[in-house]
């Protein structure tokens, strides 16, 4: 009996052993399972997650390998490998340059050099001069053949005229006359351009007699770069039947064109300030008197050419209309010279005076009329109408009346 109670007690305490031994075992794995969730829950927490207001619930958060992929690639940078690609020379006008190249397309210049800049070259004729037209002239780069430089070639002018130098205003100028031309042949009949430039020097002046008595000459082209027509620069040009002013002419002097018996028409430029009254005497052909808008001491009206200020009549031609208009209320020195083919003339009421050889030598005219406006008729006004047979003188004029076909000054009865 009290071995089987020894049996009893010894398996009891074995078993109570096993029992213990498995208690401490489970309790160590539930240690180990709380340490794993909390290292779990201490990872997840320093963890950054992203605002769930704009990314879906359900967002999978990638894996440590593929994050290390991503960032691999942004991270990166780009290392630029540069090479030269071209060499630019240098022009007349552009700076040359050495320019690199990488492989993404981006490039920089460096090396620069300057331009050459254009190397002048030879003049090359684009329009030849002519006697009456400039020309044209150009200089190009020997390099790139660019165009540099224009110049005018000064138009010839007729071959023969004779040049004189003169002294201007501080500088040397030339005059001109007719010099070989005089003989020139009558079967071509010549015509003469004056050129603006000769030698280098402006021709400003056309002297006394310079193409006297040159009765083959039939048009006269004068340049801009004239300023002055001296005394008797035309006389008796008997073929001239064409003439061009510059616009330069500032003086017409006396006798300028007198006895231009073929001259049918004259323009004055704006330019001219003073016109000598036998300027155009014995022009008997004149059929156009014309003067430029712009001109502030001459104009034009009815084909008579009047001086503005002192409203005196200077000069008339066949077709001319004294005007009535009160823009004239003189007849000038010598206005009518030499007028043959002029046959009759009213005077208006708006004349006051008439100029000594204000109808010289006019052998066709053969009647006048004279209003109740002129008060002084100097002498010799009428010297030379030898054709003269009616004279009549408004009954209205307190000055002069007329009886018999003479002209007689009321008060002096003469």
């Amino acid at each position: 009996m009290k071995n089987k109670l020894t049996t009893l007690l010894t398996i009891l305490l074995c078993l109570i052993i096993c029992l213990f031994i498995f208690a401490s075992c489970d309790d160590g794995e539930k240690a180990d399972d709380t340490t794993k969730a909390v290292e779990g829950s201490t990872t997840a927490s320093t963890t950054p997650v992203e605002d769930t207001d704009d990314q879906p619930s359900d967002t999978t958060v990638p894996s440590d390998e593929t994050t290390d992929e991503v960032n691999d690639t942004i991270d990166a940078p780009h290392v630029h490998n540069y090479h030269i690609i071209t060499v630019t020379e240098p022009t007349c006008t552009e700076k040359g340059y050495t320019r690199h190249r990488c492989t993404c397309g981006d490039y920089y210049d460096d090396a620069f050099s300057k331009a050459y800049g254009h190397t002048d070259g030879e003049w090359k004729t684009e329009k030849e001069a002519t006697e009456a037209e400039d020309g044209i002239k150009n200089q190009h780069c020997s390099v790139c053949d660019a165009k540099l430089k224009t110049e005018v070639i000064n138009a010839t002018g007729t071959l023969g005229l004779e040049y004189t130098t003169i002294v201007g205003d501080a500088t040397l100028e030339y005059s001109v006359s007719v010099g070989e031309c005089k003989n020139v042949s009558e079967i071509i009949i010549p015509k003469i351009i004056i050129p603006k430039i000769h030698n280098g020097l402006p021709v400003t002046t056309i002297p006394e007699n310079a193409f006297r008595d040159c009765s083959n000459i039939t048009s006269i082209t004068i340049p801009d770069s004239v300023t002055s027509i001296e005394d008797y620069a035309f006389y008796y040009c008997t073929g001239l039947t064409s003439v061009t002013i510059g616009d330069s002419v500032t003086s017409i002097g006396p006798l300028a064109f007198c006895n231009c018996t073929s001259l049918t028409s004259i323009t004055i430029p704006d330019s001219v300030t003073s016109i000598e009254s036998s300027a155009f005497r014995g022009c008997e052909s004149l059929t156009s008197i014309t003067v430029d808008k712009g001109n502030t001491v001459y104009h034009s009206s009815g084909n008579c050419l009047i001086k503005t200020k002192s409203k005196t009549l200077i000069l008339v031609c066949k077709n001319s209309v004294i005007p009535t208009d009160g823009s004239e209320t003189r007849i000038g020195s010598g206005a009518f010279p030499n007028c043959k083919s002029l046959t009759s003339i009213t005077i208006p009421d708006s004349v006051t005076s008439i100029g000594i050889y204000a109808f010289f030598d006019c052998t066709g005219l053969e009647s006048i009329t004279i209003g109740t406006g002129v008060k002084r008729i100097e002498d010799y006004a009428f010297y030379g109408c030898t054709g003269l047979t009616s004279i009549t003188v408004d009954k209205g004029n307190t000055v002069y009346h007329s009886s018999g076909n003479c002209l007689i000054e009321t008060e002096s009865k003469h």
